[in-house]
C-alpha cells in the first residue's frame, strides 16, 4: 500500500509522541506507541528515516525513498539479475524529474529518491517507457527477422535488439535535454526540473550507498536496430502534461 500525506502526518505524530513520552520517562506508553508506529510503517512500506524527515506542517510533497517492485506491474518480474538498459533509462528519467535513482546489487530492482509526487511519476514513466520499448523492439525484431530470412542473411540479426534498446535510451535522454525550455517560459516544459540539492542532502543523511560498477555490455552494434530504436524514441510523447494528465497516471498516482 502507498503512503498518502495523511498517513505520513499520522506517522510523524506518532513518532513525536514516542519521543515525548520517553523524555517524560513514560517508557511503557512510549513502547505502546512505538508498536503502533512500527505497524504503520510496515503496512505502508515506510522507513523510519522517511518519517523523521517529514515536516508535519508541510507534508504536501516530502522527499521520500520510493521503493517498488517490477512484479507490481503486469508483464514484469523481479529478477536476481541486473538489467543494463532499464538502469540507464531509470537514471535518465530520475534526472529529468529532479530525483535520484539507485539500483540493488544482483537484482533488477530500482529505487527512486525525491519529492513524493516526482518519485512516483518516475516509477510510472519508467514502467510505461520500458513496456513500450519491450513490445516495440520485439515487433521490430520479428519484422526484421522475416526480411533477413528472405534475403538469406540471418547474420544481420546479430545485436539487433540490444542496439535497439541502447539507441532508444540514448534518444530519450537527448529528447529530455532538448525539450526543456527556459525557466521563465515553462508553458510547454517537458517537466519542471527540480533543484536536486535537497534530494542530494537527504540521500547523504539517510541512505547508505556502496559503489556498484556499471554493467559491461558486449558491443554488437547493429545499424538497423539502432535506427529503429531511435525512430521509436522520437515518436514517444514525453511532455509532462501527457504523463501527469493521462487517465492511467491519475489512477495510478491517486
Amino acid at each position: 500500500m502507498e503512503a498518502t500525506d495523511k498517513i505520513l502526518k499520522k506517522a510523524k505524530k506518532l513518532y513525536n509522541q514516542v519521543q515525548g513520552e520517553r523524555e517524560l520517562g513514560n517508557e511503557q506508553a512510549a513502547q505502546n506507541m512505538a508498536v503502533m508506529l512500527q505497524n504503520l510503517l510496515g503496512k505502508y512500506r515506510l522507513s523510519m528515516s522517511t518519517v523523521e524527515q517529514v515536516d508535519i506542517d508541510n507534508t504536501e510533497d516530502p522527499i521520500i525513498r520510493h521503493e517498488w517492485f517490477w512484479s507490481d506491474h503486469d508483464g514484469f518480474d523481479d529478477k536476481k539479475k541486473r538489467c543494463f538498459w532499464t538502469e540507464q533509462l531509470a537514471t535518465i528519467i530520475a534526472k529529468a524529474y529532479g530525483c535520484r535513482s539507485f539500483i540493488y546489487g544482483k537484482s533488477n530492482r530500482i529505487m527512486f529518491c525525491g519529492k513524493m509526487s516526482a518519485a512516483k511519476l518516475c516509477e510510472y514513466a519508467l514502467v510505461t517507457l520500458a513496456r513500450a520499448a519491450i513490445k516495440e523492439s520485439k515487433r521490430e525484431y520479428t519484422k526484421f527477422y522475416q526480411k533477413c530470412v528472405k534475403l538469406d542473411r540471418k547474420d544481420l540479426l546479430l545485436g539487433f535488439t540490444k542496439s535497439w534498446l541502447i539507441a532508444f535510451c540514448n534518444r530519450i535522454k537527448e529528447r529530455f535535454e532538448e525539450e526543456f525550455v527556459k525557466p521563465d517560459n515553462n508553458e510547454f516544459a517537458l517537466v519542471l526540473r527540480n533543484d536536486r540539492k535537497d534530494v542530494d542532502d537527504y540521500v547523504y543523511k539517510n541512505i547508505r550507498l556502496r559503489y556498484l560498477p556499471r554493467l559491461q555490455i558486449r558491443n554488437h552494434s547493429n545499424y538497423d536496430g539502432h535506427q529503429a530504436g531511435t525512430k521509436f524514441a522520437n515518436s514517444m510523447n514525453l511532455h509532462s502534461k501527457a504523463v501527469e494528465n493521462s487517465k492511467t497516471a491519475k489512477k495510478y498516482l491517486s
